[in-house]
């Protein structure tokens, strides 16, 4: 869709015109799904995430300015919504473990056999080392390399400049080299 599209669509939307929430939901949501679940790896999580970011962005049309890129506007809410989960998860997470303590019950590896059978041994050993980038390095190179944006483009989906951008791609490059030196052939 080009701009203009857009544009009318996003305001047959704002007049509360069904058909066009519906269109704008079926054009945007496996972008949307796709980034969320690069980000956090669990596709339940990822629908819920993506329907949380479509519901957002509906509720927020008003605040979108027409001078950007709405696919942009929808990556940073889709972001937000991430990160806010990312939190929710690391919080229970780590509840988790305090009652494991406490209560002395072994910490259990989650495993997803259907994972093991779909993912090659060297894609879940890269996913690994990049889900254990640091958040920042991790979204850059995730926005970079599985969603195929522009440096332009995750600069500002991430609201820092482009050099920003480039010095997270290079840490990030660095630590994965170490981190998957000798490990990938």
């Amino acid at each position: 869709m080009n701009q203009s599209d857009i544009a009318l669509l996003l305001h047959r939307c704002q007049a509360g015109d069904g058909q066009a929430v519906t269109q704008l939901v079926e054009s945007y949501r496996p972008a949307v799904f796709r980034m969320a679940l690069s980000i956090l790896d669990d596709t339940s999580e990822a629908d819920e995430a993506a329907q949380d970011t479509l519901i957002q962005a509906l509720n927020h049309l008003d605040t979108y300015r027409e001078e950007g890129s709405f696919t942009n506007w929808m990556y940073k809410i889709a972001l937000n919504v991430c990160r806010g989960r990312l939190r929710k998860r690391r919080a229970s997470e780590k509840l988790a473990q305090a009652l494991n303590t406490l209560f002395r019950i072994g910490n259990k590896m989650n495993s997803h056999p259907e994972d093991l059978i779909i993912q090659n041994e060297v894609d879940t050993t890269i996913w690994q080392a990049i889900r254990a980038l640091p958040e920042k390095q991790r979204l850059t190179v995730i926005l970079r390399y599985y969603h195929a944006l522009p440096i332009s483009e995750i600069a500002k989906v991430l609201q820092v400049s482009e050099r920003t951008v480039h010095t997270r791609m290079r840490q990030a490059h660095s630590r994965l080299q170490v981190m998957l030196d000798g490990r990938v052939k």
